[in-house]
C-alpha cells in the first residue's frame, strides 16, 4: 500500500487528504504536517488522522510527497526535507507558480516531480488529480 505525507493541511491539502481517505487510503500510511496547532487540532478531529510532527519523518516514511504549502515558504520547506528525499519518491506539488525544476533545485538532487493545477471541483471530490 502507497504512503503519503501531505504538507500544508489547508483548503488544497484538506481537499488531497479527504480524496485519498475517500479512495481507501488506511489512515495509518497517512503522514499529515500542519504547523499551525489549531488547524492540525481540527483536521486530526475531522478525519480521525495523527498529525507528524517531524517533517523529515513524514518525508522519509512516504511513498508521495503532497506538496500544499504556501509558495513563499517553498525553499525553505524543500530544504528541511531534502535529506530525507530519495529516489523512490514522488514529490506532487500544487504550489502555485513553483515550477518542477525550482523544487528540484530547492531540493538539491534529481527528483520526480508532478505538478497540479487543482479547482474547485478537486475540493468537493468532483476533480481528478
Amino acid at each position: 500500500m502507497p504512503r503519503f505525507a501531505i504538507f500544508g493541511l489547508g483548503n488544497m491539502g484538506e481537499a488531497i487528504l479527504k480524496a485519498l481517505l475517500k479512495s481507501g487510503a488506511a489512515r495509518k500510511e497517512l503522514y499529515p504536517v500542519e504547523i499551525k496547532a489549531e488547524r492540525a487540532a481540527l483536521i486530526e478531529r475531522l478525519y480521525k488522522v495523527t498529525m507528524e510532527k517531524e517533517s523529515g519523518r513524514a518525508a522519509a516514511q512516504s511513498d508521495f510527497i503532497f506538496l500544499a504549502v504556501k509558495p513563499q515558504d517553498a525553499e525553505a520547506f524543500l530544504k528541511n526535507i531534502a535529506p530525507f528525499v530519495e529516489d523512490r519518491h514522488v514529490i506532487v506539488s500544487v504550489m502555485a507558480g513553483i515550477t518542477s525544476s525550482t523544487i528540484a533545485a530547492h531540493v538539491g538532487k534529481p527528483v520526480k516531480v508532478v505538478r497540479v493545477m487543482p479547482n474547485l471541483a478537486v475540493r468537493i471530490g468532483e476533480g481528478a488529480i
